[in-house]
């Protein structure tokens, strides 16, 4: 699984490796901003957008969500090998 963050969506080695990860069947989540352009999003799987162009709040949610995530990831390695 490949997690992305941009805050502008437009960055050319974002675009670049979702492009790979496309071509190799890797399941793809960008975090991201609010964006004017879409290029990216025939190589995604999931897109959590954060609807704000200031990039600092934009960074501050994304730091919040991989949180979440590694929460999640945490939980669920608990469980799996704890039983």
């Amino acid at each position: 699984m490949l997690i992305s963050l941009t805050a502008s969506g437009e960055s050319k080695n974002t675009i670049e490796s979702l492009k790979v990860s496309y071509d190799l069947k890797i399941y793809t989540l960008v975090l991201t901003g609010q964006i004017d352009k879409f290029d990216f999003l025939k190589y995604t799987d999931i897109v959590i957008s954060v609807p704000s162009k200031v990039i600092p709040r934009i960074e501050e949610v994304h730091i919040f969500i991989s949180y979440l995530i590694c929460e999640y990831v945490e939980v669920e390695r608990e469980l799996f090998f704890n039983t």
